[in-house]
Formats: C-alpha cells, sequence, structure tokens
C-alpha cells in the first residue's frame, strides 16, 4: 500500500482497504504514468499485476495535424488520415509507428502489423453466433493477432467487454459519478466464472504468434489460452470430445494465397484430421466456399467492415454422417 499511495499520492488508507478486500479481483490504480523501476518494483509483489496500455502517440504536438487527423474521446479516428486508416490503427497493440524527426533520423523502431486482424466487436459477434458458451475446447488454428482466442476466452469467463480499458469519454462528463461507475464494474467482476476446458490457437509464423502472444498478455488471460507456431493443414485435433473452431482465413484481399488451393486444403484437413468438430469461418471471398469440398450447414451473411461476408458453419462428424446419425437413434 505504501509503494502505490507513493507512486499515486492517494492516502495508504485507500490502498489497505483494497488489499484487504475479500473479492478475487480488484484494481488498485487505472490510467496512470509510472516508470519502468516503478513497475519492477509492484510486480515484485505476489499477486499484484501492472498492465501495460498503449494509445496513439504525437511526438510532434500538432503539425501537420490537418493531415493527419484527430482522434476522438474514444481513440477512434474522425478525420485525415487517422480516420481513413482507422480500422488499421485501432487497437494496434506494440511499439510506436516509426517517424522521422526534425533531424531526419527515426525516433522509434517501426512495428506495424504483417497480419490482417479482425475487428474485436465482429469477432466477439461471430462466436455468439457460432453458439460459442465455453463449454467446451476451443480452438483457432489460424489465429493471426489473437482477438478471435481472446473474445473467446471472455465470453467463456464472463469477463465483462472493455475491463482493461483506461478511459471511457463519459467519464469526462460533468456529472461523472465515479462511485457508482466502481459498483457496477465490482459487480460486473463478480460474475466472472471459471473455464474447465482449453482454448488453443495457432499459426505459421513466428512473428505473428509472438504478436498474438503480447495481445493475449495484454488482455491478461495467457492462463487461460495456449498458442504455438503450427501449420493447420499438416495439424490434427489434439483433444477428446467435441471441439468448437472458428476462424478467420485469408480472402486473397489483404493476404495474397492460390484460393482454390487454399480452401481446398481447409476442407480436407477438417475432413481427415479434425473428427468431432463444428467448424465456423468467416470469408468475403463468396467463391471460395465451392472449393471447400463439404457442404455448410448453415450460411450467414455479415459484413467485415465493408466487405460483404459469409459465416460458414461446417459439423465435421466421427465416421460418416450416416452413420453417426444411426448411433444417435
Amino acid at each position: 500500500a505504501r509503494v502505490v499511495s507513493k507512486i499515486t499520492d492517494k492516502p495508504k488508507s485507500h490502498y489497505i482497504k483494497k488489499i484487504n478486500s475479500s473479492k478475487s479481483f480488484e484494481y488498485l490504480a487505472r490510467n496512470i504514468r509510472i516508470d519502468q523501476e516503478d513497475v519492477k518494483n509492484l510486480e515484485s509483489f505476489k499477486g499484484l499485476h501492472v498492465s501495460k496500455k498503449y494509445r496513439r502517440s504525437y511526438p510532434h504536438g500538432k503539425v501537420a495535424s490537418q493531415l493527419l487527423g484527430y482522434n476522438d474521446a474514444d481513440g477512434k479516428g474522425i478525420s485525415g488520415i487517422e480516420k481513413d486508416y482507422n480500422e488499421y490503427l485501432l487497437g494496434t497493440n506494440g511499439k510506436t509507428i516509426k517517424s522521422i524527426g526534425w533531424t531526419g533520423k527515426f525516433q522509434n523502431k517501426s512495428n506495424l502489423p504483417n497480419i490482417a486482424p479482425i475487428n474485436e466487436i465482429l469477432a466477439a459477434g461471430l462466436l455468439l453466433k457460432s453458439g460459442w458458451d465455453g463449454l467446451s475446447h476451443f480452438h483457432d488454428p489460424m489465429c493471426g493477432s489473437g482477438t478471435m482466442l481472446i473474445e473467446a476466452a471472455m465470453i467463456a469467463c464472463n469477463i465483462p467487454p472493455n475491463i482493461n480499458r483506461e478511459q471511457f469519454a463519459f467519464e469526462k462528463w460533468k456529472d461523472w459519478d465515479v462511485d457508482l461507475f466502481e459498483k457496477i464494474e465490482e459487480s460486473a467482476l463478480r460474475k466472472i466464472r471459471g473455464f474447465d476446458y482449453t482454448i488453443t490457437g495457432a499459426d505459421e509464423s513466428q512473428s505473428i504468434i509472438l504478436k498474438a502472444q503480447e495481445n493475449i498478455e495484454n488482455a491478461n488471460l495467457a492462463e487461460f489460452i495456449k498458442i504455438n507456431r503450427q501449420d493447420f493443414f499438416t495439424s490434427e485435433k489434439q483433444v477428446d470430445g467435441h471441439l468448437h473452431m472458428v476462424f478467420n482465413p485469408p480472402y486473397g484481399e489483404r493476404i495474397e494465397v492460390n484460393v482454390p488451393e487454399f480452401y481446398g486444403k481447409i476442407g480436407d484437413t477438417l475432413k481427415q484430421n479434425y473428427p468431432g468438430s463444428e467448424a465456423w469461418f468467416i470469408t468475403s471471398n463468396l467463391e471460395a466456399m465451392k472449393f471447400v469440398g463439404l457442404r455448410p450447414s448453415r450460411k450467414i451473411k455479415v459484413y467485415n467492415g465493408k466487405l460483404e461476408s459469409k459465416f460458414l458453419k461446417y459439423e465435421v462428424y466421427e465416421g460418416t454422417k450416416k452413420l453417426h446419425k444411426l448411433n444417435d437413434d
């Protein structure tokens, strides 16, 4: 309590009360700026975790603002480049994008993503549409930045959306009631539940796996999600019982693939290596469905940004579908 009090300038008694709380989870402080030495000091205490968050930064202040544009209170681009590229910039965890200072030297190492991420709101919607309820094993074989895995874990554990968010726009309202907000937050946190199955992900790129791992750790979900480097087309089902799969394969839009060959291999891999699974994936390449070689049991029209897409369900049975139905009878 003394260490945190020194960092935030709040009284020690405030943190003693929080530390002695009977709750299983408690925020000591939020939205504060601390240096690396303080982070190490805090993380030396058992049970205390420091979660890092990132925001878009402007090293030159308002220079070229008429071109770059601005963000709103929620960090979304509302004008200029910020608005045009908001989909790529919003929620991109990592280091600051490289910029050249007045001296002509690079200020930061570039960390632009080499993946085509899916929006977390769309990911959560797809998971709920697929019937994911956390009562089975889950796998994303093309996990990319880990968005689908993170949302799957949050749904499975009933973790409130945006619980790790640093700030909300309504906190700037004149009648903002921090006590009421904390009561609502505490009520939501009490509803978090345990999870008795596995949530796993894979991708063939090691650099992408590292980015996904970083995102998972930033979401404080590393204990629920395990990922590894693996080519889906050489993989096999790793669990007994029902497996729920939801993934976002390349469409040929941002990442080039040979669509007939790629989607044909998706179907072959599901048929041969993932018996007893329910596989869902989204694609905006409506021709790609023809090459899967499996008949989808459901087709749901959705939009990924401006792209009209189909969310497809494939039921992969143990043995043939006919035998499966006979066994059920």
